[in-house]
């Protein structure tokens, strides 16, 4: 993962001050990469100097042979008590002990360690009773789904989706990788013609469909990977979370390592109730977040601004899977 500030770039972790060695060096994946089409002298000059603020506690290179190279606004400068690198470096055990005894002194193992990123799992679990097309919602969130799955995420993202309307659940995809069947999934969603009639839905009724979709499989194994479910609703007491579906939830949760995002999408001529409070813990107990869709000014609530707090919200879940960040956003 590249670093929001040093971007595609290595670079050291210095918490001990000058002349001190370095916690550690992190080279990321873009870095080292064959399409980052970086020169091999770029890459050695990028590490040489990664190596010397790790392992001798300077923080500026290349190396200023004296003082006078050295900017008096640099951070080297100011944390080194206006010493130059070389005079950092050449004060070091390392030089000292070669200087005096070059064959006894050998340099301390290299440690190297290899990270991986998480793979991510999305589970849309989406209601789809007629209630959630009120003011021709539908199509807008059937809209940013799609463009959710087949263009914001990358290949390596594992998408399913799950159906959800009054007393039961479909696992109409299981969790697959690759764009090829994200757009697969993306094709069966419903179009507002095949919503199910009335406006009530069971939340808690996904369970096992959730379950199912994330595991592939039927059987109560470890899901294995970091999941985040996103459920959409219609955020009103029709289809509200119980509290004994809101425990069983969490209880999934912590099984099977899921984080549940629940969207409220609330159409403009009606207000949120307490039901809303169950998707809210919902969020809160397993590190998620809850948005809620249309839901600040109604006068101006429209399907294109639907879209839009849809793919916000979407925006911020897949920034929230891979960073830290607050519980409760509302849109």
């Amino acid at each position: 993962m590249d670093h929001p500030d040093q971007r595609d770039l290595p670079w050291t972790q210095q918490s001990l001050g000058c002349g001190k060695p370095g916690d550690f060096i992190y080279v990321p994946r873009s870095f080292i990469s064959p399409i980052a089409n970086k020169s091999l002298k770029l890459v050695g000059e990028s590490l040489r100097n990664e190596w010397l603020k790790y392992r001798y506690g300077v923080f500026d290179a290349p190396l200023t042979n004296d003082v006078g190279d050295l900017d008096p606004t640099s951070r080297h400068f100011a944390l080194c008590d206006g010493k130059s690198v070389k005079n950092v470096i050449e004060g070091h055990n390392d030089i000292k002990m070669t200087t005096l005894n070059p064959i006894k002194r050998r340099l301390p193992p290299i440690t190297f360690r290899l990270g991986q990123a998480r793979p991510v799992k999305y589970l849309i679990a989406l209601e789809k009773t007629d209630a959630m097309n009120v003011n021709g919602n539908w199509d807008r969130i059937s809209m940013a789904i799609r463009k959710f799955i087949n263009v914001d995420l990358d290949d390596s993202a594992a998408v399913g989706l799950v159906l959800f309307s009054g007393v039961n659940a479909e696992n109409i995809v299981s969790v697959n990788v690759g764009h090829q069947a994200r757009v697969e999934i993306s094709r069966e969603l419903p179009n507002k013609n095949s919503l199910s009639p009335g406006a009530k839905a069971c939340i808690s009724c996904a369970e096992s469909a959730i379950i199912d979709a994330l595991s592939g499989t039927s059987s109560q194994q470890e899901v294995g990977a970091h999941a985040a479910v996103i459920l959409i609703t219609q955020g009103r007491g029709e289809s509200q979370l119980s509290y004994p579906g809101l425990k069983a939830l969490m209880e999934v949760s912590r099984k099977y390592r899921l984080q549940f995002f629940p969207m409220a999408v609330v159409a403009p001529q009606h207000d949120l109730d307490g039901s809303s409070i169950t998707l809210e813990q919902l969020a809160l107990e397993t590190g998620g977040a809850s948005f809620f869709v249309g839901k600040d000014d109604a006068a101006a609530n429209t399907p294109l601004s639907t879209y839009v707090g849809l793919v916000d919200a979407f925006r911020e879940i897949q920034a929230r899977m891979s960073d830290d960040g607050p519980f409760l956003v509302s849109i």
